[in-house]
């Protein structure tokens, strides 16, 4: 494979190759877990976070005040501001590196889901990784881009910090690259100085930006089938026992189960992110109890996945 690491002649057992080893031909199916950054102990990662969140919260603020200055929100949600983040290595692209604008996040669409949405209008949603319980047309590949680009200054900072450890050459890029300033909460873009190699089958000179592997998932930790499952499935359960509905069967011991294949054939208990969006509305709690449970469980799983999978490798 022709990849970073041995571009550069590094170590993957070195402490600090604690980065993605780009492949250079083609993307890694991998995306930035906006969750796994808010639990790294990295600094820069922390900082990354705290911008999403920062975004988000002037997001939010938009959109109460959009019938007042629609002008707000649409001057986070730039267009030409969420393309497809460039010298990665990561996503879904074929035949080459991400890049190109093929995928470019549409962000009217998502200002008009946000509008629509009734988690948003009763004020349950906080955090950037929380779009991918109740916004259609937003999965991994896309958030991974969102925040990539949102938080890409601290993306940027790591990539220096590790250049400087490891002796990697950099030099400024010729294009500005732009990012969300967290001090001003707007858009800004500067030339940066970063490390530069031939990418994609036409071998063309880029930049790279290293990602931190502790924040790479394949299966993030937020989802909107995990979320259905494991916290408004119970919820449903219990509503249905309670107004006794006929797909409750009985044990031989005299308890109540609800045949659940029976119930999510129902309606008001079918899942998809539409139907999310009303529940979280609904039930103001349930967004803090998947994070504290499921997004908790989910990140652990996925780091020791990480571990012994670096344990087998050694």
């Amino acid at each position: 494979m022709n990849d970073l690491y041995s571009a550069y002649g590094l170590d993957y057992t070195d402490p600090d190759c604690d980065f993605l080893n780009i492949n250079l031909d083609e993307d890694t199916p991998l995306f930035v877990d906006a969750y796994a950054m808010y639990r790294s102990s990295n600094t820069h990662m922390q900082s990354g976070h705290e911008i999403l969140r920062n975004f988000m919260t002037a997001t939010l603020l938009g959109l109460k005040k959009y019938l007042e200055d629609p002008t707000i929100i649409n001057n986070l949600w730039i267009s030409k501001c969420f393309s497809e983040p460039k010298g990665t290595g990561i996503g879904l692209a074929k035949n080459g590196h991400k890049g190109r604008g093929s995928h470019d996040v549409k962000c009217q669409q998502i200002i008009t889901a946000l509008r629509h949405s009734k988690a948003v209008e009763t004020g349950e949603l906080e955090d950037l990784e929380e779009l991918l319980l109740v916004i259609e047309g937003i999965g991994s590949d896309t958030i991974s881009d969102i925040t990539l680009n949102i938080a890409k200054k601290s993306f940027i900072e790591y990539t220096q910090e590790k250049c400087s450890k490891l002796n990697i050459t950099v030099k400024p890029t010729e294009e500005k690259i732009r990012y969300f300033c967290k001090i001003d909460n707007k858009w800004k873009s500067g030339h940066f100085d970063l490390p530069h190699l031939e990418v994609g089958k036409d071998k063309t000179l880029s930049y790279l930006i290293f990602i931190p592997n502790e924040v790479l998932e394949k299966n993030m930790a937020y989802g909107c089938n995990y979320f259905y499952t494991n916290i408004a499935t119970p919820v449903y359960v219990d509503q249905v026992l309670r107004a006794g509905l006929s797909f409750i069967y009985s044990l031989k011991d005299g308890s109540k189960r609800v045949n659940k294949r029976e119930m999510r054939k129902k309606d008001e208990y079918k899942g998809g992110k539409k139907k999310m969006d009303s529940f979280i509305s609904k039930n103001p709690k349930s967004l803090k109890e998947y994070r504290k449970t499921v997004a908790d469980k989910r990140y652990k799983r996925n780091q020791d996945n990480k571990k012994q999978n670096n344990d087998d490798s050694e």
